[in-house]
């Protein structure tokens, strides 16, 4: 089984004596947004799988229509129903797979989301005068960080529905 994902953290206000250290945590996350991606990440092996499947399932109704074109023994067409039911079973085993893995995206995309809200509204504080050019610079980054992640995390969701749409067709 995948790793599981920690629990996401609440956002919160970054005060300037704690930027640095808020800076480092929020860069670790992403660091770990990355990680966990790549970690648990199942399409290839769920395509592989399906793509078995499918062609397996094509070879199973060929082998049913001859079947039934013959008339063949009832025990014959259970023989080959059960083999389907094994196969439907299997596709079932693999859009599970991927529901638990868009499920992990979607609890990652969401701390994401607080992580953006949070380094905003810093950003937006970063900008009052007084405010040193390399903190204005270091949020600006994270946020730029945090909105590639996104977007990272969005690509990947929507290859995982696709995948599963393809796998329930």
């Amino acid at each position: 089984p995948p790793p599981e994902a920690p629990a996401p953290e609440e956002p919160k206000e970054i005060s300037t004596a704690e930027f640095a250290i808020e800076a480092s945590a929020v860069e670790e996350r992403l660091q770990r947004i990355q990680t966990q991606i790549s970690l648990i990440d199942i399409l290839d092996e769920v395509r592989v799988e399906l793509e078995a499947i499918k062609a397996e399932g094509g070879v199973l109704a060929e082998k049913v229509e001859s079947a039934l074109t013959r008339r063949a023994m009832s025990s014959e067409l259970n023989a080959l129903r059960f083999q389907l039911q094994a196969l439907d079973a299997g596709n079932d085993v693999q859009v599970a797979k991927l529901t638990g893995y868009a499920d992990d995206l979607e609890e990652l995309s969401t701390q994401n989301e607080k992580d953006i809200e949070v380094w905003n509204r810093a950003l937006r504080k970063a900008r009052r005068p007084g405010v040193p050019t390399a903190v204005r610079d270091r949020t600006a980054s994270i946020l730029q960080g945090l909105r590639e992640g996104r977007k990272e995390l969005q690509r990947k969701l929507g290859e995982v529905l696709a995948l599963q749409s393809e796998a329930l067709d």
